[in-house]
């Protein structure tokens, strides 16, 4: 893979934004646990000294809700409450919306904005989405 950067920026308990995001979106439904393992092998090969919770989240057996435990502290994605639900919405728009979602499939594909959608596909780019939306948002 080339040289790889240094600092894991968004991935520490000081910044933690990025894993914040991986984590809802694991937690929605937007990402299977396949993907999530995918997108941390990823980070692995990215950074020269990645967390080293990005490798218990790969071998690691556990349940949804004990993600904070594994990684080791509770990661923040600075959200509104909107935004938390939009990602029900790209678990929709990927036919992956859990049958405990409280909200009707068609409101939360409405409610989806583009900015939530480009963060979803910058941090995964290898997930299948609809096509017309990820040829959109190639374009912004």
């Amino acid at each position: 893979m080339g040289r790889k950067l240094s600092g894991p920026k968004g991935l520490c308990a000081e910044s933690s934004g990025t894993i914040g995001f991986v984590k809802e979106c694991f937690l929605y439904r937007a990402i299977s646990r396949y993907e999530l393992d995918l997108w941390c092998y990823l980070m692995v090969e990215k950074y020269a000294n990645p967390p080293s919770y990005l490798w218990d989240l790969m071998q690691k057996k556990y349940l949804a809700k004990q993600i904070d435990d594994i990684i080791g502290f509770t990661p923040r994605w600075p959200f509104t409450k909107q935004e938390k639900i939009m990602l029900y919405g790209i678990a929709a728009n990927r036919n992956r919306l859990p049958k405990s979602c409280p909200y009707e499939e068609e409101w939360v594909i409405d409610l989806l904005n583009i900015r939530v959608e480009k963060k979803f596909l910058q941090n995964f780019p290898f997930v299948s989405y609809p096509r017309g939306i990820t040829d959109y948002l190639y374009y912004m």
